[in-house]
């Protein structure tokens, strides 16, 4: 080898969970290579005097990084030429272990041996044998026959000794490496800085051929010194007993799995041989595979949305897909413009809807049903989800049966209306409800919210329709966690109304998509089962007919009920929770005898690093490891500093109260009512009139003019944000 050979130097950054330390020698072939043991950071060099492709490609999981170690001060080190390791201990591991932390270093330099080298040290060692034997047994043969007991016992007591057994293990290194064509190293280690107790350890369990004191001016300079140091060969199996690895490096535990066929449009990522290796291959999977359902997995910050902003952004050039995305923050906004997609902040836009319009083609008995009871599984009723659902669909009933696009104040009014009729009782006084009315009614809490926004209370609103032709992202961010639930319901009785009326000849197509962040908010498990999860498990098996994929994303699988995980044909999983892992396992489509190790995987999985069950067509289920491409945080959205919705819609409402003769009434007591809710209580001023502020225009009121007893109360319909005269 020239002396001017330069050495690379990597530092180990991680080590697959199960190391053949033999291979690991075999792999460096016959190049000088060292390894430098920085005690005092805990690190690991591998220096090396050509590349290291072939090894990091024999070893999944070995992962490196080029560096250079710290530079050394000039001085003396100390020098050990050894034969090998008394035993197979991890001699260097073990040195961390005990040493971790000094102000030393090991270098052990491996340096490579010609095939003469290796014959001539066999023929030496055998001689260094054969020499021992044949003295020990002329010497008994010589003396008198009273000794030959005591020379009996000598030759007995060589043949058991330390000095033969270290000798016949050389020999049979030397005949391994002779076998192998010669191919050998040598084996020295120098000592650098505060080495004294290093050193001794080292004294105890290696066979040193030779110490001396050297000047070292660089790790680099004494690989070059070792090169010239007459020292024992090693074989390859031999030499592996030298190699060694700080405590302190991760360990990547690498799963098998067959490599898949690179065959789809819609791409995942590479795939990474045994979770730990890049491949440089795609997992592809076909479109149309997508509506057989996609679960999205992992704990923040593992790149679930990267993931789906993939999928999705691939999928979203097909001509004529219709999309829907639903996300509680605005993570999807920028991705979404530069998709063409349109982007609605449904808190922070003049855009206006009215949840309870059925576009036309839409079968409205159904659209209704499903209402209700999305609608019902959302507003926290408990127990009472199915009373509510039933004066639900009995309000429904009635409404829907004048108008496909009734006024959002009206659907509430008949909502009450439904709950009177069948959990309550009117008097002269007021309602009396029963436990069961008063829990439904209390459960209206969302929908009285959502009814005092504007943008949510008229007949007129925005064509659901024609927003998933184009495309859509709905960001829920500014609401309430309490409240998405229900924005999350009212969105995907749309979605859901609009993909009924796809045909059933679409199971080898996608020609719709919907995109659920936090896909648990609305599809969680619960203890006694849920009616919208419940019904997404029989539509999921529909959706494939009609050619629609369901993309779910959340941050525990467990948060998905299993009726609906087993259903998913598609799942990214990336790293786990540890209490939450075993689960995760249990759904993928990995061998029965690697379910313990791929959970301890999916514990550790680096980030943009998923465990995947794909389609390969529509036929072949696959499990792979993928690595996401890397990719550039888009630039979040500004959030306005308050809402930017239509405050034109918002008005002052003036009530007059005046006798028939129109003159004014003061002191008349009042209280005002939107959406069974109280908004004003006082009373009329010297002119007979009382203002209410925030009141929005053109929807209806409810004014209560009371009496001296409730019997006499008196109620009347006012309208938001105008001038009513009311004449007693």
């Amino acid at each position: 080898m020239a002396s001017d050979a330069r050495l690379n130097s990597y530092v180990v950054a991680a080590l697959p969970e199960s190391l053949d330390k033999r291979l690991f020698t075999e792999a460096l072939l016959r190049q000088q290579f060292a390894m430098y043991h920085e005690l005092s950071s805990r690190r690991t060099f591998l220096m090396a005097s050509a590349g290291i492709d072939v090894l990091l490609k024999a070893l999944p999981g070995l992962e490196v990084e080029e560096l250079q170690p710290e530079t050394l001060a000039e001085g003396e080190v100390t020098c050990l030429v050894i034969a090998g390791p008394h035993d197979g201990a991890d001699v260097i591991g073990n040195a961390y272990r005990l040493f971790g932390g000094l102000r030393a270093g090991i270098l052990v330099v491996f340096t490579p041996m010609s095939h003469e080298a290796v014959i001539s040290a066999k023929l030496k060692t055998e001689r260094l044998l054969s020499d021992k034997e044949t003295g020990l047994t002329e010497s008994t043969s010589t003396r008198a026959e009273v000794m030959s007991q005591t020379s009996a016992r000598h030759r007995d007591s060589y043949s058991d000794s330390e000095e033969r057994d270290f000798l016949m293990s050389t020999l049979e290194t030397l005949k391994s490496a002779a076998l192998m064509n010669g191919r050998a190293h040598k084996i020295v280690v120098f000592l650098i800085g505060d080495y004294a107790k290093v050193e001794d350890y080292l004294s105890s369990k290696l066979a040193v051929l030779e110490r001396k004191i050297v000047r070292q001016r660089s790790l680099e300079a004494l690989c070059e010194a070792a090169r010239s140091i007459d020292a024992m060969p090693f074989s390859y199996a031999s030499a592996a007993k030298m190699v060694g690895f700080s405590n302190a490096i991760r360990i990547n535990r690498a799963i098998g799995t067959a490599a898949p066929e690179s065959a789809g449009e819609v791409s995942f990522g590479q795939v990474m041989e045994g979770s730990v290796k890049e491949t440089g291959l795609s997992a592809n999977a076909s479109a149309s595979s997508f509506n057989l359902g996609t679960l999205i997995s992992g704990v923040p910050g593992t790149g679930k949305t990267f993931a789906a902003m993939h999928i999705v952004g691939q999928l979203a050039q097909m001509k004529g897909l219709k999309i829907a995305i639903i996300s509680p923050t605005d993570e999807w906004n920028s991705f979404g413009r530069k998709s063409g997609l349109r982007v609605i902040r449904l808190l922070r836009s003049e855009t206006q809807f009215n949840f309870f319009k059925c576009d036309s083609g839409i079968e409205i008995d159904r659209f209704y049903e499903n209402l209700a009871m999305l609608l019902a599984s959302a507003s926290e009723a408990g127990p009472y989800t199915n009373s509510l659902e039933k004066c639900l669909l009995a309000a429904f009933r009635r409404v829907y049966a004048e108008d496909r696009a009734p006024d959002p104040v009206g659907v509430y009014e008949a909502i009450e209306d439904a709950i009177v009729e069948q959990h309550g009782k009117r008097s002269a006084v007021g309602v009396k409800y029963t436990k069961h009315g008063e829990n439904s009614r209390s459960a209206l809490e969302n929908l009285r919210s959502m009814l005092n926004r504007p943008e949510f209370s008229k007949r007129e609103g925005e064509s659901f329709s024609e927003l998933l032709e184009r495309g859509v992202v709905f960001d829920l961010s500014g609401i309430s966690n309490k409240m998405k639930p229900f924005y999350y319901a009212l969105i995907l009785n749309q979605v859901y109304s609009v993909a009924d009326m796809l045909d059933t000849r679409g199971d080898g197509e996608l020609r719709m998509l919907l995109c659920l962040e936090e896909a648990q908010t609305v599809f969680r498990q619960e203890r006694n089962g849920s009616a919208a999860t419940a019904d997404l498990a029989e539509r999921i098996q529909d959706f494939r007919k009609r050619g629609v994929g369901l993309l779910l994303i959340t941050h525990n699988v467990t948060d998905i009920d299993p009726s609906i995980r087993r259903l998913c044909q598609t799942k990214l999983y990336f790293r786990q929770s540890s209490d939450i892992a075993k689960f995760a396992a249990n759904d993928l489509l990995f061998g029965e005898g690697e379910k313990e190790e791929l959970a301890e995987r999916l514990k550790s999985l680096e980030q943009r690093v998923c465990a995947l069950n794909y389609l390969q067509g529509r036929e072949r289920a696959c499990a792979a490891f993928a690595k996401l491409p890397e990719h550039e945080a888009g630039k979040q959205d500004e959030a306005p500093s308050k809402p930017t919705g239509d405050s034109s819609a918002i008005g002052k409402m003036t009530i007059k109260i005046a006798d028939k003769g129109g003159a004014a009434k003061e002191g008349v007591r009042i209280q005002v009512f939107y959406v069974g809710e109280k908004v004003y209580e006082g009373a009329t001023d010297s002119q007979g009139s009382v203002e209410v502020s925030r009141t929005i225009k053109g929807n209806g009121y409810r004014l209560v003019v009371l009496g001296e007893k409730k019997k006499d109360s008196r109620v009347f319909g006012v309208v938001g944000g105008e001038t009513n005269v009311i004449k007693l």
